[in-house]
C-alpha cells in the first residue's frame, strides 16, 4: 500500500499530466481506503479548479467570487 505522501505526489502530479496505468490503480486503490486522502483530493480538486478559472480570465478582468464560492474554498482550507 502506497503512503500518503506518495498519494498526494501522484495526486498533484496528476493535474499536469496523465498518470501511468500501474500510477493511477495505485492511487484508486489508496483512495477507497483513505479518508484523509479523499479529502485531500477533493480540497486539492476544488483548488485546481478555482486556479483554471482564474487563468482563463483576461488580465484586466478581476475574478469575483460569490459568498457561497468564498465559503466552499475557506471550508475547504480548514
Amino acid at each position: 500500500m502506497m503512503s500518503c505522501r506518495q498519494a498526494a505526489l501522484l495526486d498533484s502530479k496528476a493535474s499536469f499530466s496523465a498518470l501511468n496505468p500501474m500510477e493511477a490503480v495505485k492511487l484508486k486503490m489508496h483512495l477507497k481506503v483513505c479518508t484523509s486522502c479523499q479529502d485531500f483530493y477533493k480540497d486539492s480538486a476544488l483548488i485546481d479548479e478555482a486556479i483554471e478559472k482564474i487563468t482563463q480570465q483576461p488580465e484586466k478582468q478581476q475574478m469575483e467570487l460569490s459568498d457561497a464560492q468564498r465559503n466552499k474554498i475557506l471550508e475547504a482550507l480548514k
